[in-house]
Parts: C-alpha cells; structure tokens; sequence
C-alpha cells in the first residue's frame, strides 16, 4: 500500500481489512509523505512499514520497491487505501 498524506484512520482501516483475512499474506506499506507521522496508525498491526524521509519517489517506483522487498511471490496487490 502506498500512501501519501492520507487521514490515519483511513490508513489503519485498509491495513486492519486486507489483514483480516485467512491467507497468508504479508502488508508493505510506503509512506511517500513528507514525514513519517502515518506510522503510528498501524501500531500494533503486522504491517512492514516504511519512509522514503521526505522523498516521494512516486506511486509506481514505490510499488516496484515493495514488489522487490517482497522478494518471490505469485500475486501482488496494488492496494490504495481509499
């Protein structure tokens, strides 16, 4: 998930959604914001967070980078958070 400047709440309830499933899965989110202020809004959630401090590198190189974190999988969701 890549979010930039988005409201906490939205971003926490994507997460929580896409987490409440049965699969296994695993939640990369990229935080192209000017400050990492969103990270406290998946406290206590599996999430895999991370800030590009201050850089926004774009929506797609942001996912490209997720996709290489990720390493090997056959999907990859593209999920906004609203």
């Amino acid at each position: 998930m890549v979010i930039y400047n988005n409201p906490p709440e939205m971003v926490r309830y994507a997460a929580e959604c896409f987490l409440g499933t049965d699969l296994q899965v695993k939640l990369y989110v990229v935080d192209n914001s000017q400050t990492p202020f969103l990270k406290t809004a998946f406290e206590g959630l599996p999430v895999l967070y991370h800030s590009f401090n201050g850089a926004n590198i774009g929506y797609g190189q942001a996912h490209n980078w997720a996709i290489e974190q990720g390493g090997i999988s056959e999907y990859h969701l593209i999920l906004n958070p609203d």
